[in-house]
């Protein structure tokens, strides 16, 4: 099972936690459900959402670089107007 923490240093500390109570968990499910048997119970800190913020920060960075690329193009589309000739490609 996957489990996040609000704080990051408590992260180890509630993994423990759960990994002490992980039997008395699956004796509980045992009580509860009508399945032959119980799987052991595993728990696992979910990184999903630092990996989405790692993206977020990566397609920001990528929004800034082609925002700086297109106002370079700006500016290069104007120092060619201000000219009367016309550019080579012609």
């Amino acid at each position: 099972m996957y489990f996040t923490t609000v704080d990051r240093s408590e992260r180890e500390e509630v993994g423990k936690a759960l990994g002490t109570v992980a039997g008395a968990l699956r004796s509980q499910l045992g009580k509860l459900l009508t399945i032959r048997q119980i799987p052991a119970l595993s728990f696992f800190f979910d990184t999903s959402e630092e990996y989405g913020r790692s993206i977020d920060v990566l397609l920001d960075s990528l929004k800034t670089k082609d925002s700086v690329i297109v106002r370079d193009e700006d500016d290069e589309t104007e120092d060619a107007s201000d000219t009367d000739e016309l550019p080579e490609a012609y």
